[in-house]
């Protein structure tokens, strides 16, 4: 009668953990599917936008191309045209000009011109319209009547505002390139329904030009970053799912006290499902939600800045060293690039923000050069800036640095605007400005980009109509191998030493209470030298949730030491309880130390 009954609450329990899964699940696919069928309206919304602007420059470049007087062909650099350049028939320079693309628009003759690695001989050649790195030119290649060439590099700024409307995350978005034929494979159905939960790839694709196809690639974590609520929700379903294992383990294996198999397996399948858990409270979650809206929102912000009444100033940083001092700061130093309009009335050069007083800042100018219409100014920096970082995912947690840069006039309308034009290869879009050399110890690089920033301090003072900033991002994440070798590897070995203490056969001369003691007070002795080597190690004065696995050891090991006094000379010989006991060890300590990081995570 009583197994009767756990079977029936058994299968209640069941029924409802599939239900709130179900409605989860639901929730999750329903959100899926629209946000696909909004991505695919603006995927091929944005084609028709590039579509039509490359056939009105090609329009405009068919009339350029009969113009043969020199005098009225340099009247044709514009917005658009942003260099002309003629070419004998065996490809080498003639003549040609450009219009300055530092963004202080004044054009300028030049003494040569070197093509990009080419796709086709005549037409569209090259494309360079990537909104990863905010690129946006493409060169065009006529021939004319007297078999000159001539190449047309235009400047696609609608087009890569257009596509702004596809920049997701860090991971998502869109540009142009070549393929080799006109056949491109379907990829427009609907995706898995189970694409958001395993964080399935993206891909959609659709020609512009013959051979040119646009391409939009990103994952399921951009588009659909689960919000605070889901994530919660998902935690509770994973709870609910390892009862739902465990328990239904225990009944089909009948288990009992007699059955130490049984017994043995239950014990596995719940630690099981206590490091799965503890995993998921170990991915930080919420932090990659709002980092990941941070990048979306900073996309969009970038596509809106009033450039009409700003002052912007092409600027590029490059780190030559990164390190950490503590939790509340790091030092930096390295090279800054920036392109002033000759004869501004801007003064030259910029400030730290974040400078941190406890570190000497050191900005020196390193050399400067002039053209017709800009001066460009190479700095060098080494600075302190302050930016707290949390140690409580520790050994899987992620810095993420922030370098602010603001003009010496802070009321004047400038924007330090970031000088794509110095990362030439799209393949660097993962990583920019960092020298392959720079190594923050026990750190690895994941990625960096710019975020526009709205400054507080200057919506607070309001010193100017402007009150954004682009902040040049470094995302690290910690050497988890590291971390594990110097930290966790001591504890782990103390957890397993106390666990094969308790085998000890009772009539063994191990099996006395000094033995036993000494055991425990030697694990305890190197479990708090390694807790207190962490502690130094991450150089952090919050309390990492790592350390909470330390707590737990300590209060199993007194426990065990209490129980071990007790139980001296009193064997029960109906039991095994020093089995028991065994059996109880990991699950006791896992789910112990799941249970402080759900209250204190979640």
């Amino acid at each position: 009668m009583l197994n009767k009954t756990i079977i029936i609450l058994y299968s209640i329990f069941f029924v409802f953990t599939s239900y709130q899964t179900y409605i989860l699940y639901s929730q999750v696919y329903n959100n899926q599917k629209i946000i696909y069928s909004d991505l695919q309206e603006t995927f091929f919304s944005t084609q028709e936008v590039i579509s039509n602007i490359i056939r009105s420059l090609e329009m405009k470049i068919e009339v350029v191309s009969k113009i043969k007087d020199r005098n009225l062909l340099i009247d044709q650099i514009s917005d658009e045209i942003m260099t002309i350049a003629v070419l004998d028939s065996e490809k080498k320079f003639l003549y040609g000009w450009s219009m300055d693309n530092n963004l202080h628009e004044q054009v300028h003759s030049i003494d040569s011109f070197s093509l990009p690695p080419l796709k086709k001989d005549m037409g569209w050649v090259y494309f360079d319209l990537n909104s990863s790195v905010y690129t946006c030119r493409a060169i065009y290649i006529v021939q004319r009547e007297d078999l000159s060439l001539l190449v047309i590099t235009c400047r696609l700024v609608p087009a890569i505002r257009a596509m702004g409307l596809l920049g997701f995350g860090f991971n998502s978005f869109s540009y142009v390139d070549y393929v080799n034929n006109n056949s491109i494979s379907s990829k427009y159905t609907q995706p898995s329904p189970y694409a958001r939960i395993i964080n399935s790839p993206i891909s959609l694709e659709a020609f512009i030009q013959p051979n040119w196809a646009f391409i939009f690639l990103g994952v399921w974590q951009d588009l659909y970053p689960y919000s605070r609520a889901e994530i919660h929700s998902i935690f509770y379903i994973l709870v609910l799912w390892g009862f739902v294992i465990t328990i239904g383990t225990a009944i089909l294996l009948k288990i009992s006290l007699k059955r130490a198999k049984s017994l043995w397996i239950t014990s596995v399948v719940f630690d099981l499902f206590c490091l799965a858990l503890i995993v998921f409270l170990f991915q930080d979650l919420p932090a990659t939600y709002d980092e990941i809206n941070e990048r979306t929102i900073s996309f969009r912000k970038a596509e809106t800045l009033p450039k009409e009444v700003a002052d912007l100033i092409p600027t590029a940083i490059y780190l030559e060293s990164l390190t950490f001092p503590n939790d509340s700061s790091f030092l930096i130093s390295g090279f800054a690039s920036q392109i002033y309009p000759k004869n501004t009335g801007i003064e030259m050069g910029f400030i730290f923000p974040q400078e941190s007083i406890l570190y000497t800042q050191v900005i020196e100018e390193v050399s400067r050069w002039e053209t017709n219409t800009s001066v460009t100014i190479l700095w060098h920096f080494c600075v302190g800036l302050t930016n707290s970082f949390s140690p409580v995912f520790f050994p899987f947690d992620k810095r993420n640095i922030h370098i602010n840069i603001w003009p010496k006039e802070v009321h004047k309308n400038i924007l330090f605007f970031p000088n794509f034009l110095n990362y030439q290869d799209v393949a660097m879009q993962g990583m920019l400005s960092i020298d392959p050399a720079v190594d923050p110890i026990g750190w690895l690089f994941t990625r960096t980009t710019y975020l526009v920033k709205t400054s507080q301090s200057y919506s607070f003072f309001g010193f100017s109509d402007l009150p954004l900033s682009f902040s040049f991002a470094v995302t690290l994440k910690r050497d988890f191998l590291s971390a594990f070798l110097s930290n966790i590897l001591v504890l782990t070995l103390c957890m397993l030493v106390a666990f094969l203490v308790l085998f000890i056969p009772s009539d063994s001369m191990l099996n006395s209470l000094f033995a036993t003691i000494s055991i425990f007070v030697g694990l305890i002795f190197v479990a708090v030298t390694n807790h207190a080597a962490l502690r130094t190690n991450i150089q952090a004065s919050s309390f990492a949730y790592f350390e909470y696995l330390f707590i737990s050891f300590y209060i199993l090991i007194l426990a065990i030491t209490i129980d071990f006094i007790f139980r001296i000379g009193k064997p029960d010989p109906k039991y095994n309880t020093t089995l028991f006991r065994s059996i109880c060890y990991w699950p006791i300590l896992l789910g112990s130390f799941t249970l402080i990081l759900a209250i204190v995570v979640i």
